[in-house]
């Protein structure tokens, strides 16, 4: 198999697609709507697992904040 380069760009002939065009625009929207949602229900269960072990496993508060000095010696809190 040969290797083509354009300026820096590798190429392969014969392994080139059209990405331009509507068929491929609305395809590649299609597919990645399709694998989000039937990824969804697998990142919902994994969120809710974590959601419910954190208090288990890390004790003291979800979120950690801290008092910082900001614009004009200023105290904020910074979550």
């Amino acid at each position: 198999m040969s290797i083509d380069y354009v300026g820096s760009q590798a190429t392969f002939p014969g392994f080139t697609a059209p990405r331009t065009g509507l068929t491929f625009t609305v395809t590649k929207r299609f597919m990645d709507v399709a694998v989000s949602l039937a990824l969804l229900p697998l990142v919902a269960v994994c969120a809710v697992l974590l959601l419910v072990m954190n208090p288990i496993l890390n004790r003291g508060p979800l979120f950690f904040f801290q008092i910082r000095m900001g614009r004009g010696g200023r105290a904020f809190v910074a979550y």
